[in-house]
């Protein structure tokens, strides 16, 4: 029978019409028989040469895709993990989608390329690790957002306290550069402060409020 590997290979090597020979290769799966054709024909014909090496490429990436697709999916579940112990969160949301298209791209690669189920063990490590890494996420968005809400609170009373500081400035150059008598202008500063501190005091007690 025309299609056996061995007779294929066989016109893939002795053919003496070039198109033949290119068209056995065509219809040979065999990596041995592939690699059998490519030590006779290496030096003798380019273009078969070629159209073996091609097909040998390609047996080779299907070997290997395996093995790289499952290294990918392994290096999301690491990533992952790391992330559950990091403290440094400002960019937690964009490395999140990146693991997460990585991991869906291998998955898609695998069940269009290699039609076998995805890694089940690997599966469940990934969405275990993925849940807890959201979650955290979650967790720091909602702190941030209270820390946010405390602040736009905080910063009119923040305001408030630095006009007082400036009035009272502005009230002990007024003393100290007047006619006043010492005694007078020592009193004066007294009240003024005694003054202020009590608005301090009540802008502090509203602040403590907001802690």
């Amino acid at each position: 029978y025309l299609d056996k590997e061995s007779i294929l290979g066989d016109i893939a090597i002795n053919d003496p019409q070039q198109q033949v020979r290119i068209a056995a290769v065509d219809r040979v799966d065999q990596q041995s028989t592939l690699e059998r054709v490519l030590k006779k024909v290496r030096s003798k014909d380019k273009k078969v040469s070629k159209q073996v090496k091609q097909k040998l490429a390609s047996i080779a990436s299907d070997q290997e895709r395996p093995v790289r697709l499952t290294q990918r999916a392994k290096q999301c579940c690491i990533e992952l993990e790391a992330m559950i112990s990091t403290t440094d969160l400002g960019n937690i949301q964009t490395r999140i989608k990146e693991i997460e298209s990585n991991w869906q791209a291998s998955k898609r690669e695998w069940e269009a390329e290699i039609g076998a189920s995805w890694d089940g063990e690997l599966a469940r490590r990934y969405i275990k690790a993925y849940d807890i890494v959201v979650a955290k996420f979650e967790e720091f968005k909602k702190h941030a957002e209270q820390l946010r809400v405390l602040e736009a609170e905080r910063y009119p009373l923040r305001t408030e306290k630095r006009a007082l500081c400036k009035i009272l400035e502005d009230k002990l150059v007024y003393f100290k550069n007047s006619d006043l008598p010492v005694t007078d202008v020592k009193g004066r500063i007294k009240l003024e402060i005694e003054s202020e501190g009590t608005n301090w005091n009540a802008l502090s007690g509203a602040s403590g409020q907001l802690s």
